[in-house]
């Protein structure tokens, strides 16, 4: 599936967001995998058969869709395992700045801004923009 919508999205008091349903249903197997930025305030969202993907480019160089940069950059930072509990929650297990957070699809994968709309809105019309969702 190609993630392609944006959505904002409420934290509750024990940092959880629920998934809209259109997502849930792409992760039947009930986690999905995060990844932090490094002092930053987003992170990324993945299906397990992206990471899948990502490890397989990793080890097999020479295949002709292997992006070394890119896939070096993706495993940067480790990704972590968040199980979707039975009504569609994900724990972030992470402080943020305010009780909002934006989910927007980027192909493959999910991003997930943890700071202001504003910086959100201004990310999201230049991939759209320059045609990356």
């Amino acid at each position: 599936m190609l993630f392609t919508n944006h959505y904002e999205l409420s934290i509750d008091h024990k940092h959880r967001i629920s998934l809209p349903a259109e997502i849930r249903q792409e992760f039947l197997q009930k986690i999905i995998y995060f990844q932090k930025q490094k002092d930053s305030l987003f992170g990324y969202l993945y299906h397990e058969k992206h990471i899948q993907q990502i490890y397989t480019s990793l080890h097999s160089p020479l295949q002709p869709s292997f992006n070394l940069e890119q896939t070096i950059f993706q495993i940067q930072q480790p990704f972590e395992p968040l199980h979707i509990d039975n009504i569609g929650r994900i724990n972030l297990r992470c402080e943020t700045p305010s009780n909002k957070v934006y989910l927007m699809g980027a192909g493959q994968y999910l991003i997930l801004y943890l700071n202001n709309k504003e910086e959100f809105e201004k990310e999201f019309s230049y991939i759209k923009e320059n045609k990356k969702v």
